[in-house]
């Protein structure tokens, strides 16, 4: 088993990132689905901290909101062996602060993003983002605001990392900012979350990181006297591909049907 541990790049980033994307309005706000589906109003890349955090109205009527922000990660995975096979993966965020003046009692995890961006980010990536979760929810109580937060990422999560370029996650609140349920409204607050990023100054050790642990997938080949390494194979005429092909699952050799 070989690991390899991933940093996002602190500003200016080159082919990584990491920071928020958001829709924040003034009084009297708007209600929970439209600040939840609205665009983006604002994002930054080169802040200390990263916010994962909603707000009430100060004025308004009860059940109007004025923002919602969302937290994105992204690595430079493209150094992964492309015959690695993940074996498991763990993204870790070490917090800052956490904030529960209403009572909502607010969840993080990990989800997708689906836009196309590797290095910046902007207001229109605030919805750009999946549903499916990555990872087991970390509860209010659980969320460790001065260290660690360790999200083991399941088989959905380990499948956004990607051997060709840039694995790209985002941090949202389940129960309110993915789910259906509506927070409870109050004037006085802004709930959630913020975690450490790679431009913190004081802090820099304290970036987020993604630890993959994986084994190589070692193909072989029949050249008609002994196994040998499928890699030394020449491809001509297509005539490779009937070759009898062999791949190490980690306890023993097993037949492959062939390569295209």
């Amino acid at each position: 088993m070989a690991t390899m541990t991933f940093y996002p790049d602190k500003h200016p980033e080159s082919t990584s990132v990491d920071g928020r994307a958001e829709r924040w309005l003034a009084d009297p706000g708007e209600d929970w689905a439209d600040i939840k589906g609205g665009v983006g109003t604002a994002a930054a890349d080169y802040e200390d901290t990263i916010p994962i955090q909603l707000g009430g109205a100060w004025e308004a009527a009860p059940d109007q909101f004025v923002g919602l922000s969302r937290g994105f990660i992204f690595f430079d995975t493209s150094s992964l062996p492309d015959n690695a096979n993940i074996e498991s993966a763990i993204l870790s965020v070490f917090g800052n602060a956490k904030f529960d003046d209403s009572g909502a009692l607010l969840d993080i995890n990990v989800y997708g993003y689906t836009g196309d961006n590797n290095n910046a980010l902007e207001p229109a990536d605030f919805v750009k983002v999946g549903s499916t979760p990555f990872s087991t929810t970390i509860s209010y109580g659980d969320f460790n605001d001065w260290g660690w937060n360790d999200f083991a990422l399941n088989s959905t999560g380990m499948a956004a990392i990607t051997k060709l370029g840039t694995t790209k996650f985002v941090l949202r609140i389940p129960t309110y900012d993915v789910g259906s349920n509506i927070p409870a409204w109050s004037t006085c607050c802004v709930d959630g979350f913020t975690i450490y990023s790679a431009d913190s100054v004081v802090y820099e050790a304290y970036k987020p990181k993604l630890v993959v642990n994986y084994s190589l997938q070692i193909l072989k080949r029949w050249n008609g006297a002994a196994w040998v390494n499928a890699k030394t194979m020449v491809r001509s005429g297509g005539t490779w591909k009937s070759q009898p092909i062999k791949r190490w699952t980690g306890t023993g050799w097993s037949d492959v049907d062939g390569l295209g």
